[in-house]
């Protein structure tokens, strides 16, 4: 386009475009708005102007972008009770990842400690710190160790092992859990004797203790009695395995509270001849199974009570 169209075209517009009076007629605008929303990506803008001579009272107004929209925020770092988190989210509209923190909260993270652990002899102590910012969040006492005990003391031996429960109690009489100690038996747990049991507190309880056990010979029974003149003849069961001999225990008394006392040292002896008995006299009999172990002597339960009138 050459000089002389150039001004042809500026002469033009400003003839019909300007609002001007030299006709004595003035200028309406014709106001319009022109809009674009903002994103999360692109600014916005909003502009009120004249569609015909372009006049804007205020000028485009900017717009700035919007936040980004996330629905699903998803953990990146926790937050603790003294410190920022922080989470993030897929914005819906952009697809792009956008992080947001986490404010600092009162939830501790606990830990466990022991002060000083629970004997028999005194009370311990358990706290409860939280590892983030050192805040004994709880403090117990341990009550001590009261008593510790055997499910049972005497068994009848059959042969087989015996590992009877421990049952541990402290002050309050309440049952220690059994997670706080350990059992160890003796090697040998079915043979007649006396057996050991180690018991080792651990962890919050702190301590040792031996406790026993034994193991007693089956018993045997009276098969037969004989009253003779001044005299009687027992005669015993079979005695079982283990045993090295049996006792007659006998007097006048039914119940036995007052009597005497034979041993037979041997186990093949059956059957025992006991004189210098009253005659007319009704006497009582029960015998019981014994066995020696290391020099000592481990006896059954005495056998019924039977009952014979001496000639």
């Amino acid at each position: 386009m050459n000089k002389t169209h150039k001004l042809l075209c500026f002469l033009l517009c400003a003839v019909f475009l300007l609002p001007i009076k030299a006709f004595g007629e003035e200028h309406m605008h014709n106001m319009v708005e022109d809009f674009k929303a903002p994103s999360c990506t692109e600014e916005g803008y909003y502009n009120y102007y004249c569609s015909t001579c372009g006049y804007s009272p205020n000028g485009i107004q900017t717009l700035p972008k919007t936040d980004h929209t996330a629905e699903k925020w998803i953990p990146d770092k926790p937050a603790t009770c003294v410190s920022f988190g922080r989470e993030y989210a897929r914005c819906s509209s952009c697809h792009a990842l956008v992080y947001r923190s986490v404010a600092p909260n009162e939830k501790h993270n606990p830990k466990t400690i022991y002060a000083y652990p629970s004997t028999s002899r005194s009370d311990g102590e358990v706290l409860v710190k939280c590892t983030f910012c050192n805040q004994i969040i709880e403090k117990k006492v341990l009550k001590k160790i009261k008593s510790i005990s055997l499910e049972k003391g005497k068994y009848v031996f059959n042969n087989k092992p015996y590992k009877p429960e421990v049952s541990a109690f402290d002050r309050k009489n309440n049952m220690i859990s059994r997670n706080n100690f350990r059992v160890k038996y003796d090697k040998n747990t079915k043979s007649i004797g006396t057996h050991r049991v180690r018991i080792e507190f651990f962890g919050n309880y702190e301590g040792e203790e031996v406790l026993t056990y034994s193991i007693v010979p089956e018993g045997t029974c009276v098969k037969k009695l004989k009253a003779q003149r001044g005299a009687v003849e027992i005669k015993t069961d079979k005695l079982p395995k283990g045993t090295s001999g049996y006792q007659i225990s006998y007097g006048t008394d039914k119940s036995l509270n007052t009597h005497k006392v034979i041993t037979v040292n041997s186990k093949k002896q059956l059957s025992k001849r006991i004189t210098k008995l009253k005659s007319k006299r009704k006497y009582y009999f029960r015998v019981r199974t014994f066995a020696t172990v290391n020099n000592k002597k481990y006896y059954s339960k005495w056998s019924p009570i039977e009952g014979v009138k001496i000639k």
